[in-house]
């Protein structure tokens, strides 16, 4: 049979139409078949019933909250730390401890210089690391569902902590298999999210900014010292006329602070925190200020003082703080904890006013008591912050503590330095009870004109943490002048002092088995004090006169480690050892201050740094001083106010500066 091209074409155009059908049904078989078995697959797989795993997260959730909670508070009973550092835990002098045995301590958020304040970050980090550690005893194994889910961990931990203006957020992922008891479905849940609300993050940084404020305002020092001069109980520098001598027990000087703190720092406010209302409107304090000592003293009063003034004039502190009424602060002083003090010169615990005889025809008084102490103070406080708006109105605490330091009567924070001391205290115990190592100890001077000579008879003491143990005198022994002696068994390098009289106190560390101090000689000299008229109206000032009828001069000087109070003209009654001055037998600057009197009205001195050549006093018997009497007479308040100012500031020193005969 024949066919035709036309024919053969539509032959194979069917077959191929036949093939594609085939290729066509077999990949739609396949894909109903794959359809089929992934139904049935997911079909014989557990459902998931979110409703059912919601209490499980709930309660993972309210766990959080919950922890989260008490970490924050004891982050406001522990000055923000969760965790105390050891370096503070075990050094009771770097935490306040309110409850007198340990378990509350509030760390020092400054100390030797350093700035011991926890930052947002490692705050946050903290209490990251709590919740994660402590939130197992309140999950409990998940004991609440038991009955209802099979529950396995499937990971560990991860919490993170963010501090927000108004919360804390935190975050925890922590993946768990929840299995229902009841059928076959189960479901894993790993994020979970709790808030709380507290304003952390504002409180922190409302104590940090009072920090700050203290160290370079020094409020705290400057409120003690002036509570401290205010008070006739504490003395400082005086010049009393009596013939009684004066004394007060270093002990009752320490009560009487420690009184006064403790009653006036609740007085205390701080300037745009919540606080207790002024009587009056700001504007009637303010304008007080406007008041100079001149105005005072010529009589110029404020019309009106309301009575709360020196609480806004002298307890109000302004640390710049940005103004918040939901925030109070309070600073408390803890009588518990009380304070260190330690007051110089004193004898034995007792301070004592030195006795200036005057001549009885000459002066109106019989007696002069000159007195000038140096207090060294230190104490802690603990500064509550309030925060009302946290907890949903229930409000929050937060607690933490500055150190309060003056030396030498002057608040001593200089480039916010910072070094706690103590008031050493005999202890029988601690001085008695004696090591088996022995030390060498040995004090050398002047004498007799030879010079690094080893001294006899020269007592010695140490100083070990808070305690004083009087140790001995240095005596012959040996072929030299030495004390040979075992030192407490508790203290390592203690500091070791040698006095004697007619030499300056000696102070040295002790590190080895032998130790020598050099003490400074001092030299009994004559002294005398002639006046020099300062004529203020042509600015002129005369030669050297003798004091006149009536003239009286108290003399104060004040150098390293000395202090010396003498009065001139002396009476024929006083004894021999007054009559005289003992003067550094070395280079040394003093403070100089002598006040000129005349029938018991002030009527010029001297007041300035004078530098003695050691060689000079070495070679001198007399030391003449020179003061300044001011004419012509002044009579009215300025005129008087003119006078004093040219004493204590004038251009005269070099002039009329003390000379050695």
């Amino acid at each position: 049979m024949i066919c035709s091209k036309k024919g053969v074409d539509s032959i194979s155009r069917k077959a191929q139409i036949t093939v594609f059908m085939i290729l066509g049904l077999i990949v739609l078989l396949s894909v109903v078949l794959l359809i089929s078995f992934k139904t049935n697959v997911l079909n014989r797989q557990p459902q998931t019933d979110t409703q059912e795993i919601d209490p499980v997260k709930r309660y993972v959730e309210a766990c959080i909250e919950q922890t989260a909670e008490r970490g924050a508070r004891l982050m406001g009973q522990q000055g923000g730390f969760i965790t105390i550092p050891t370096s503070i835990a075990f050094n009771p002098s770097r935490y306040l401890n309110p409850d007198g045995i340990g378990i509350i301590k509030i760390p020092l958020w400054f100390y030797k210089g350093q700035r011991y304040n926890p930052s947002l970050r490692i705050a946050q980090r903290e209490l990251s690391s709590y919740v994660e550690e402590q939130v197992d005893l309140c999950l409990n194994n998940f004991e609440a569902f038991s009955e209802q889910y099979d529950i396995t961990v499937l990971g560990e931990k991860k919490v993170s902590s963010a501090f927000n203006q108004k919360d804390i957020v935190v975050s925890m992922n922590f993946p768990i298999r929840v299995a229902a008891k009841t059928n076959s479905t189960h479901t894993v849940i790993e994020e979970y999210q709790a808030r709380i609300p507290v304003r952390l993050r504002k409180v922190l940084s409302t104590a940090e900014e009072l920090m700050e404020a203290e160290l370079s305002g020094l409020f705290l020092e400057n409120f003690t010292i002036d509570l401290m001069a205010s008070n006739p109980d504490v003395p400082f520098t005086d010049v009393r006329f009596t013939c009684n001598r004066l004394e007060w027990p270093i002990d009752d000087v320490r009560s009487e602070i420690e009184q006064m703190l403790t009653s006036n720092y609740p007085r205390i406010r701080i300037k745009n925190t919540a606080h207790s209302p002024f009587l009056e409107n700001e504007r009637v304090y303010e304008k007080l200020k406007e008041h100079t000592m001149d105005d005072i003293a010529e009589g110029n009063f404020p019309d009106h003082v309301p009575e709360d003034a020196y609480e806004y004039l002298r307890m109000f502190w302004d640390a710049g703080l940005e103004k918040d009424e939901s925030i109070s602060a309070g600073i408390e002083f803890l009588p518990s904890v009380g304070i260190d003090l330690s007051a110089q010169p004193h004898d034995n615990g007792i301070l004592r006013s030195k006795l200036a005889p005057g001549n009885r025809e000459l002066f109106s008084f019989f007696c002069m008591n000159i007195f000038h102490f140096l207090y060294d103070v230190n104490y802690p406080v603990r500064i509550s912050l309030r925060d009302s708006k946290s907890f949903d109105g229930k409000g929050y605490t937060f607690s933490f503590a500055l150190p309060v330091t003056i030396k030498n009567n002057e608040p001593f924070k200089q480039d916010y330095g910072y070094d706690l001391f103590t008031t050493t205290y005999f202890d029988r115990g601690f001085c008695e009870e004696r090591g088996l190592d022995f030390v060498d100890i040995r004090a050398v001077g002047s004498e007799d004109g030879f010079s690094n000579l080893e001294l006899n008879d020269v007592n010695l003491s140490l100083e070990c943490f808070k305690y004083y143990c009087p140790l001995g005198k240095t005596k012959p022994d040996s072929g030299a002048y030495r004390l040979y002696t075992a030192l407490p068994s508790s203290c390592a390098n203690p500091f070791i002092t040698a006095e004697k009289e007619g030499y300056l106190p000696s102070k040295k560390q002790l590190s080895g088995s032998e130790l020598t101090l050099e003490l400074t000689r001092l030299k009994k000299m004559d002294y005398e004090v002639v006046i020099h008229e300062y004529n203020s109206l042509a600015e002129s000032l005369g030669e050297a006169q003798q004091l006149e009828q009536g003239m009286n001069v108290s003399i104060q000087l004040v150098g390293p480690d000395y202090t010396a109070h003498k009065v001139y003209p002396l009476s024929l009654n006083v004894p021999s050892h007054l009559r005289t001055l003992d003067l550094i037998e070395a280079d040394a600057t003093y403070d100089l201050t002598i006040v000129l009197t005349q029938d018991d009205e002030y009527i010029g001195g001297y007041n300035g740094k004078w530098f003695a050549d050691g060689a000079a006093v070495a070679d001198s018997e007399k030391v003449v001083f020179h003061a300044i009497r001011y004419i012509p007479m002044p009579f009215t308040k300025e005129e008087k106010l003119e006078m004093v100012s040219y004493v204590l500031t004038g251009d005269y020193h070099d002039q009329i500066a003390p000379h050695f005969e």
